[in-house]
């Protein structure tokens, strides 16, 4: 259960970037290309991401590289919430500093492969010993999982303003981070 908020935290913050960035940030202000070219930003570092935090997992072990992926993705909500509130215009750098654009859903992206990599590693562990296809059941129930907050993500969106979904990624994510370290202490006392 506890793993559950975190891996459908992951799956809100999917919904997030991919619906809610492009339509209330990119869209408005740039033309629909630009949404294609932010969106394959996001798929190329997360891939990259992922491949680099399993093998540098293995080496240093879950821990850091798991809060690495908190810190990048506090880093990108701090300055949508201080673009929002603060100066309350979000487009308004990404107008003056489009590359801006890019380094936002390149951050927020590795912090998502990052927390998705270490959490699945995490799930193997509570299977390792177990057979082969209790194990593919585990990780079929965490795509699941995934699958249910980004389709709660996309459900509320459009119901929300884009500041209000900042403050419900940034409140989902401090529960992530309660319940993986609760987590972390739990498959560090098995594992």
């Amino acid at each position: 259960m506890i793993g559950a908020s975190n891996i459908q935290k992951s799956g809100f913050e999917v919904a997030f970037f991919a619906a809610s960035f492009t339509a209330d940030v990119v869209y408005p202000h740039f033309s629909e290309d630009n949404i294609s070219f932010i969106m394959t930003t996001w798929g190329e570092v997360n891939a990259t991401t992922s491949y680099a935090i399993g093998h540098i997992s293995d080496k240093i072990g879950r821990r850091i590289p798991l809060f690495f992926g908190y810190l990048l993705h506090l880093i990108c909500l701090a300055f949508l919430i201080y673009s929002s509130f603060v100066v309350e215009d979000t487009a308004r750098y990404f107008i003056e500093y489009p590359w801006l654009m890019y380094v936002v859903s390149g951050l927020y992206s590795a912090g998502d492969a990052s927390l998705g990599t270490i959490l699945s590693t995490i799930v193997s562990v509570f299977y390792a010993t177990e057979e082969k296809s209790k194990m593919s059941n585990a990780f079929s129930i965490v795509r699941i999982v995934q699958n249910v907050g980004i389709g709660a993500g996309a459900l509320i969106g459009p119901l929300l303003s884009f500041p209000v979904k900042l403050l419900m990624s940034t409140g989902l994510m401090i529960v992530s981070i309660f319940t993986a370290v609760v987590l972390d202490r739990f498959v560090q006392s098995i594992g």
